[in-house]
């Protein structure tokens, strides 16, 4: 499961078209925080997470065929993506997903995503991600 985890987050944490052997590999939400259309973003981002974790799916399939993967570590499905602003900063994003392992196991992940410069001061399990930064 932390594999399943650690390959959710490193999707969504790469900048799509960063990686010259992988342009693929990555999601667009770093572009689209700052924003000011805040029901626009939001619908987007939780779009961009959508398509990157199908990545995640697309790439364990193609592994499969070469090496093993556990079931623990294997994306089954996406139960859950939730995105909405924060409320002291309608630019910074909270992004919550849930995913299913082929053990039938939830996967749970939660980052922040905020514009550049801005710092903030976050409990437990969340992730401060700074676009440029």
């Amino acid at each position: 499961e932390n594999l399943l985890l650690q390959n959710s987050l490193k999707v969504l944490l790469t900048e799509k078209g960063s990686n010259p052997f992988y342009p693929w590999y990555g999601s667009t939400i770093r572009s689209r925080i700052g924003a000011k259309s805040l029901g626009f973003v939001a619908g987007m981002l939780r779009e961009d997470v959508k398509v990157a974790l199908q990545k995640v799916r697309q790439v364990q399939t193609t592994q499969s065929k070469y090496q093993e993967v556990t079931r623990k570590e294997r994306m089954y499905a996406i139960r859950n993506v939730e995105v909405y602003p924060h409320r002291d900063d309608p630019t910074t994003y909270m992004v919550n997903v849930e995913v299913q392992n082929a053990s039938a196991d939830p996967v749970s992940l939660s980052v922040v995503f905020t514009p550049p410069g801005v710092a903030a001061k976050l409990g437990r399990t969340k992730f401060l991600v700074a676009p440029n930064g």
